[in-house]
């Protein structure tokens, strides 16, 4: 597999993530907050800085003022 083509899967990945993480089901962007956050964990270095970048921006910005409590309480 190229190297264009894993970089397209990437990014297909990440968005995806994204879009989970603005879903309307309180439940999936529970469970998407707890899988980003496992996701840095685990690939951390192999991640750009601009996509890590956003995704922290993502949940602790944006999410945190998220109205589901059991979405806030999962960032804890």
């Amino acid at each position: 597999m190229s190297k264009e083509v894993k970089d397209t899967l990437v990014d297909k990945q990440f968005f995806l993530l994204e879009k989970l993480l603005t879903d309307d089901c309180p439940d999936v962007r529970v469970v998407a907050v707890e899988g980003a956050c496992r996701i840095l964990l685990l690939f951390w270095e192999t991640i750009p800085s601009p996509t890590i970048t956003k995704i922290i921006t993502k949940v602790f910005d944006d999410m945190s003022h998220d109205s589901c409590i059991e979405l806030i309480s999962s960032f804890l």
